[in-house]
């Protein structure tokens, strides 16, 4: 058993790593670590978020300071599920440190588009884990949580229809920005009159409104992920592109993407419309689609954490509410294909707390693990 601490415990993802990790037949967790305020305290009254679920030997853990000059020495692999802003300024720094010694998996943005590391969806470029093992170094983010649907749909398609250009539109849940967002949106929904429906706010032309989620639609913007779009995009063409000599080399189709906000709880749902190489129909790409199952399902469905199928194919649009937990999360689910005007379009839909974050997470540790990168 390869022995677990984990790095902002108390947040969103770290109770999704915590949740991910139970009972794992290849994992254990054996420390939480978290702020100086959660410290000192059993991980049951240090979380803010309901964990009555937990048992009592993950509950009654005590919650350690985060300390990130102190390697710990008696953990396998160091999980970093941290906030944003601390992970960007702690992870640049003291993650390759960690790296001489332990697997880092992260959660965060900051290491993403570092060209010496691979950035993985485990049915898309497990093969890019070669650029660890060609630079000697350890570290294995967790893409941007939009970038899995839409990474998941394209690879079928690269090397098969080929693809010219892609446009794509993102309704992301609210949990997508963090547990402080889920938790003002729930305040928003209780100053709500029962059976009201939200009516617009009076705003003028040109003044900047604050953030509301209940009963909005609000572009991804400097409030809350101010490069959402150019993640998106960069992190795609990384993980479509190819390990070669020890780089990774982009994907060089024309991709472009707009990334709005929605109330709904988890669940990124998208629409996606790609211009294909090759003419072809829905049925080829049923088929397409078919294939990659099989063939994911060959090569990583032993994995404790992989889905039966990888791509679930549905003939009616995706409802967040009712399917984004198909395959326990871990499942990227596709509806209404159609071909337009010889453009190929869909929707798509992915569980961003659990495919797009730390399960998803938990899926490539299992991959490492098996081929002996950690």
């Amino acid at each position: 058993m390869k022995r677990i601490g984990i790095y902002g415990a108390t947040g969103n993802v770290g109770l999704e790593a915590i949740e991910s990790l139970l009972n794992h037949q290849w994992f254990e967790i054996s420390h939480l670590y978290a702020s100086e305020r959660s410290a000192g305290k059993r991980y049951m009254d240090a979380c803010p978020l309901d964990v009555s679920h937990l048992p009592r030997s993950i509950s009654e853990i005590v919650v350690e300071p985060t300390d990130m000059k102190n390697i710990p020495t008696d953990i396998d692999i160091a999980f970093f599920a941290l906030a944003e802003d601390i992970a960007k300024e702690y992870e640049r720094k003291y993650a390759p440190e960690f790296a001489k010694s332990l697997a880092v998996i992260t959660t965060s943005s900051a290491l993403r588009m570092d060209p010496r590391i691979p950035l993985i969806i485990t049915e898309v470029n497990a093969d890019h884990a070669r650029l660890s093992e060609y630079n000697k170094i350890k570290i294995f983010p967790q893409c941007n949580c939009t970038a899995v649907p839409l990474t998941m749909a394209l690879k079928p398609l690269q090397y098969t229809v080929g693809i010219e250009m892609v446009f794509m539109d993102s309704y992301q849940s609210v949990s997508g920005a963090g547990a402080g967002a889920v938790r003002n949106w729930a305040v928003e929904r209780a100053k709500s009159e029962l059976g009201k429906m939200p009516e617009p706010f009076p705003s003028g032309i040109g003044e900047n409104p604050e953030v509301v989620y209940e009963g909005n639609v609000r572009p991804i913007g400097e409030r809350d992920s101010r490069d959402e779009e150019k993640k998106v995009v960069e992190e795609t063409l990384k993980m479509l592109g190819e390990y070669k000599d020890g780089k990774i080399v982009p994907a060089d189709f024309q991709l472009d993407c707009m990334c709005n906000r929605v109330p709904t709880l988890r669940g990124h749902f998208e629409h996606i419309r790609v211009k294909p190489k090759k003419s072809c129909t829905a049925e080829d790409i049923l088929s397409i689609y078919q294939e990659f199952n099989e063939r994911s399902k060959e090569l990583y469905g032993g994995l404790p954490s992989s889905p039966e199928q990888a791509l679930v194919i549905l003939d009616r649009q995706p409802q967040v509410r009712y399917d984004v937990s198909i395959g326990k999360g871990m499942s990227t689910v596709i509806g209404e294909i159609e071909i337009k005007d010889g453009w190929i379009r869909l929707r798509a839909l992915s569980d961003n707390l659990r495919k797009g974050a730390a399960k998803g997470s938990v899926q490539v540790m299992e991959y490492l693990l098996r081929e002996g990168y950690i």
